[in-house]
């Protein structure tokens, strides 16, 4: 009889080596690979948030002493201080001139524009100021209603704004080069911003020669992209009770009828006012061969006071503003005014030239030196 020879049964490798179990035993190919995936996503999403909490700036004085153009200079002002703003792109803040509200009827208005800035640019803006201002009236500079090309890059530029909001890195990426010193900070302009409550002032002077631009017909309506943000624009205006005006700044370059029959279609459709500077320049008094500084762009600082002071009447006779001279933050004002006052001389000193890149950046405050800016200085604080 043979003899029966047992052989040592083998197990499977898993229990040869144990370490190998939860991977073997609990976790198939597919949700391995899933995993992966998940632990990558996660750590690439607490990259990017950190690399946003690194290159967001902060307020002047606080992390660096820069201020970006794409930040919100409004948000150095004394909270509730502010009671209308502006929203716009450069025709916002190269053509409206808050010192000039201040000195003729005490308003304090603010201009919150970018350089191009589209419809959802001003729609952050409009979030920031909100956060510590309560203003009761904001103006929608129109000439951001028409900054679309085609409707897949509206859609490419909101979704990469919408990202930005969530992930500061996608909106201030080149941050780290200013940190460096390899690329010129854009705070000379933002800080000269700061001091004139968001005016940008030029003496530059390139007349426009053309003829009567406002006399086209039909109607161009704003793309969607647009369309949205200004809903909620209104929405939001709507639920703080805050007044909405529509404004389009005198630009031969930027207006027709075509814009201005669109525009009037969505103020008819949301009942807000809408006033068009372009409809009758000259009754500003707007001068094409003087008034402009790129050939019917921008207006220079002739050209903005002209456009303020017609704006300023039209809010003192539909708006009730409050008159804040004398009041606990007319200091600041008053430091604009004469800030503005002496730019204003400047301009008209060719040995002098009226730059105002350097305001808050080569002094702490840009204030009148002669004793006749001292003098309409305190005129204008009694």
């Amino acid at each position: 009889m043979k003899r029966l020879i047992r052989h040592p049964i083998k197990h499977p490798t898993v229990l040869e080596n144990p370490g190998l179990l939860p991977a073997v035993t609990l976790f198939s190919r597919p949700v391995q690979v899933m995993l992966k995936i998940g632990v990558f996503a996660g750590l690439l999403l607490a990259l990017l948030l950190l690399l946003s909490w690194l290159l967001t700036p902060l307020q002047p004085g606080e992390r660096w002493s820069v201020h970006p153009e794409q930040d919100f200079p409004i948000k150095a002002e004394t909270p509730d201080s502010v009671d209308a703003v502006m929203l716009g792109d450069s025709l916002g803040y190269g053509d409206f001139v808050p010192a000039l509200l201040w000195n003729q009827y005490g308003y304090t208005t603010y201009v919150c524009s970018q350089s191009a800035q589209p419809l959802e640019e001003a729609w952050a803006q409009l979030q920031a100021t909100l956060e510590e201002q309560s203003p009761k009236l904001v103006m929608l500079e129109t000439d951001q209603f028409y900054r679309s090309s085609t409707l897949a890059s509206d859609i490419s530029r909101a979704l990469l704004f919408e990202a930005g909001q969530r992930l500061p890195i996608f909106r201030f990426h080149d941050q780290w080069k200013q940190l460096l010193g390899l690329k010129q900070t854009p705070a000379l302009k933002a800080l000269q911003q700061t001091q004139l409550k968001g005016y940008r002032f030029s003496k530059l002077t390139q007349g426009y020669n053309g003829t009567a631009y406002m006399n086209d017909s039909g109607t161009l309506k704003v793309q969607p992209v647009t369309a949205y943000y200004l809903n909620k624009i209104v929405s939001l205006c709507q639920e703080r009770g805050i007044n909405l005006l529509f404004i389009s700044m005198p630009s031969p370059k930027n207006y027709s009828m075509k814009r201005h029959n669109g525009i009037a279609l969505l103020a008819e459709h949301y009942s807000i006012p809408y006033l068009d500077l372009n409809l009758d320049a000259q009754q500003c008094g707007i001068d094409w061969a003087q008034d402009t500084r790129d050939k019917g762009d921008h207006l220079n600082y002739r050209g903005a006071q002209k456009a303020t002071l017609a704006i300023g009447s039209y809010l003192s006779e539909h708006y009730q503003l409050p008159d804040r001279r004398g009041s606990d933050i007319a200091a600041s004002w008053d430091e604009t005014w004469a800030a503005y006052q002496q730019l204003c001389q400047d301009a008209e000193n060719p040995d002098t030239g009226g730059d105002s890149s350097h305001i808050g950046v080569t002094e702490p405050a840009y204030l009148p030196a002669s004793p006749e800016l001292m003098a309409a200085q305190a005129t204008t604080e009694n």
